[in-house]
């Protein structure tokens, strides 16, 4: 006979019950995504789409904490202005004790149930290449849309050749690099950037930098300064740089980056890459001065088909990272549409998509 959980919301539990077993199915992450009081409550309480799905499983004799379920809320708008509300899966974690018992089933078709009843347009889940919830969203009936490829710049070829051959065999600590190890002076902290432009500048060049993401179509989120402040200036445990492209004093083009170890090679992740005109090779001057202001091994980003970053980054001689696509679950609980099954029909950067 199979046995019975209780199903109740995470709110009702104490948050370090709830943290002792992310870390125990997750483990406690490395030094950028640290499980912590600080990363959970800036994650899934803070977000500006609103705090998080959650649900947990609890044992009816023990009550131990035997399963969680996290999903986070996302806001997207198409070319259209259209707004739909969708929701992305993060967070599955089993307590050991209770593995192969079914609960990833069970609390994900009760958050399909829920999140359904809400309105919500569209799950989708971004799960490790080689991870084990694959087939577990698969058998859910989620869809998976062609691998979405990452796009890499290889700056020092002999530590990156060295880096995938000898470094992927024996590396399997990551840490963060120092600040000034990486970047130089033209990277910016967060509040750098703010004292040299400040909220109300940047916000005006945060929406107008919208209006050129608007040109192209399918399902993007609006980077406004609400969103980039939260998801990049607030972070509890990664410190993004900003590094800023002006024209006359005008704030025309923004990366937001990150730095990272990756089989004992520096990586830099570009998160983000917001220009005013995808026609005068903005991208392209963006790109450079990332790459000019950096000491690191290789460069790494994402961006859809048919997308102007795409553009700017074939351009500045990037290439598809081989065996590092990004899988891309989708489940649709309204309507069935044409304009959510195609990698064409959406319109994301590595920073919406990459786990944190």
């Amino acid at each position: 006979m199979e046995k019975e959980f209780d199903l109740v919301p995470v709110q009702s539990l104490p948050l370090e019950k709830v943290l002792e077993v992310l870390i125990l199915a997750l483990g406690r992450g490395n030094e950028a995504y640290k499980k912590s009081e600080a990363l959970w409550r800036w994650k899934h309480l803070k977000s500006p789409f609103g705090p998080s799905y959650a649900f947990a499983a609890l044992d009816p004799d023990t009550r131990q904490i035997a399963s969680v379920r996290l999903l986070m809320y996302w806001n997207f708008v198409n070319l259209s202005g259209e707004t739909i509300t969708t929701a992305r899966a993060v967070d599955v974690s089993t307590h050991p004790d209770y593995r192969r018992m079914g609960l990833f089933s069970i609390l994900t078709k009760k958050a399909l149930e829920d999140l359904t009843q809400q309105g919500v347009s569209v799950i989708y889940a971004t799960p490790k290449l080689k991870g084990k919830s694959i087939g577990g969203y698969l058998k859910l009936d989620f869809t998976m849309i062609d691998p979405w490829p990452v796009y890499i710049k290889v700056l020092h070829p002999l530590s990156f050749l060295k880096g995938i051959t000898i470094g992927r065999k024996r590396s399997t600590i990551q840490f963060v690099p120092g600040w000034d190890d990486v970047f130089d002076d033209d990277v910016l902290s967060f509040n750098e950037l703010l004292n040299k432009y400040p909220e109300q500048e940047l916000g005006v060049f945060l929406d107008e930098a919208d209006q050129n993401r608007k040109a192209i179509s399918g399902w993007r989120i609006k980077k406004d300064y609400k969103f980039i402040s939260w998801r990049y200036g607030e972070h509890p445990n990664v410190d993004f740089g900003f590094v800023p492209l002006a024209e006359n004093g005008k704030l025309t083009a923004l990366g937001i980056i990150r730095r990272n170890v990756r089989y004992e090679m520096i990586e830099v992740v570009i998160s983000e890459l917001l220009f005013l005109d995808s026609k005068d090779s903005l991208g392209e001057k963006l790109l450079k001065k990332i790459k000019n202001s950096i000491k690191a091994d290789y460069l790494i980003a994402h961006y859809n088909k048919n997308t102007s970053e795409l553009s700017a980054l074939k351009r500045s001689k990037f290439i598809k990272a081989p065996g590092q696509d990004i899988v891309f679950l989708i489940k649709e609980l309204a309507a069935k549409r044409e304009n959510f099954v195609s990698h064409v029909h959406w319109n994301l950067s590595l920073g919406d998509i990459e786990l944190f």
